[in-house]
């Protein structure tokens, strides 16, 4: 039986072969994501036009396919964000931070994942790059030796369980293309020497739970199903590949899976007017939360901010202990509506902790 490739790139690449949407198993699509890491909004040269950074051959793939410029990670960090696209469900949900340099897998038992489900329906899987979603190193650990850092606190001999083998290019390949989450702190360094806007009209960068922080380049591409040259407004997150790709290759979701994932092909096909996403949560850590509606952004807090924006920058601190913004009339994020618009704020708030104590979002669960 042959079986198609599929990868998943932390930086890098990860290839997944599998299953295609009603296609024979000959015709199934090979599936690549592609996913950078702090590459902000404004690093896609496709889109910025004032960019110091080309990427003409991200530029061509997104004119092989559809580009989303309303496009969301999960959260304003590495190992979160990853978690969100490989399980289709708020990183929240779980936890919050990055893994470091020792960390255990970032997973619950049984949780499935996007490989997973793929091994499941033929395809052989794949990550190529960064991980950041940790091991069993306790499975290979000297304890005879005091120094974790030294190598010989370690059975290099042995596989490290708990990473991607664990969790699961022709015409017909289907490629994804994002970023983990907005650009690092550097980028203000970028625009006083260099005049370039990592996060380009957006504002915020990595960690913050603003439209810099999470809003990022996204393409796909499928020769002969996705129109080429097609761009989109529309609000997507990174958590709706993994049932859009469970759509593609026939696989039924299960109620404890993907619990917040909606199902992009329709749309992606030309059968839907829209992707049917109007509301994302946006978090990282601390005290900020935030909620994304239609064109309105809600923040629980007096800041989104989760670092220190340079004073050059010119923006004001708001006096008040919540923030709400009109995207389509502000996409810099430099107005505060929560005076003049208090009950828009409080209809978002409601929103947002109904979304947190129920436990899901994706349409399937909500018709069940």
């Amino acid at each position: 039986m042959k079986l198609l490739p599929a990868l998943l790139l932390g930086t890098a690449l990860i290839g997944v072969s599998g299953f295609a949407y009603g296609l024979g198993h000959e015709d199934r699509p090979n599936i690549v994501i592609i996913y950078s890491d702090d590459q902000g909004y404004g690093d896609f040269s496709l889109q910025n036009p004032d960019s110091k950074i080309p990427t003409p051959h991200l530029d061509e793939l997104a004119r092989q396919g559809a580009r989303f410029t309303d496009a969301h990670s999960s959260s304003g960090m590495c190992t979160p964000s990853r978690y969100a696209l490989l399980t289709g469900r708020y990183h929240w949900r779980q936890g919050e931070g990055i893994v470091g340099s020792w960390g255990g897998p970032w997973w619950d038992e049984g949780r499935l994942t996007l490989g997973q489900m793929l091994q499941e329906k033929g395809y052989r899987t794949a990550c190529i790059g960064k991980w950041h979603l940790g091991w069993d190193w306790s499975a290979i650990r000297n304890e005879q030796v005091a120094d974790r850092n030294s190598p010989e606190a370690w059975d290099w001999s042995k596989p490290v369980p708990g990473g991607p083998l664990d969790h699961g290019f022709a015409e017909n390949t289907l490629v994804i293309f994002s970023s983990d989450n907005g650009p690092e702190n550097i980028a203000y360094e970028r625009i006083r020497n260099h005049g370039h806007y990592s996060m380009g009209p957006l504002r915020g960068l990595k960690r913050d739970v603003r439209e810099g922080g999470r809003r990022v380049p996204f393409a796909i591409r499928w020769p002969g199903v996705i129109e080429s040259g097609t761009v989109s407004e529309s609000l997507i997150g990174q958590i709706d590949i993994m049932a859009t790709i469970a759509s593609i290759v026939g696989y039924k979701l299960p109620d404890t899976a993907a619990e917040d994932s909606y199902d992009l092909l329709p749309y992606l096909l030309g059968e839907a007017e829209t992707p049917g996403r109007d509301t994302l949560v946006h978090r990282t850590w601390g005290e900020p939360w935030g909620i994304r509606h239609r064109d309105w952004v809600y923040i629980n807090a007096s800041t989104g901010a989760l670092q220190n924006e340079p004073d050059w920058l010119g923006h004001e601190a708001t006096p008040h202990d919540a923030v709400l913004n009109r995207l389509d009339d502000d996409l810099g994020q430099q107005q505060n509506l929560v005076e003049a618009r208090p009950n828009k704020a409080a209809e978002l708030e409601a929103m947002l902790e109904e979304i947190r104590a129920r436990g899901y979002s994706a349409p399937r669960l909500m018709n069940d």
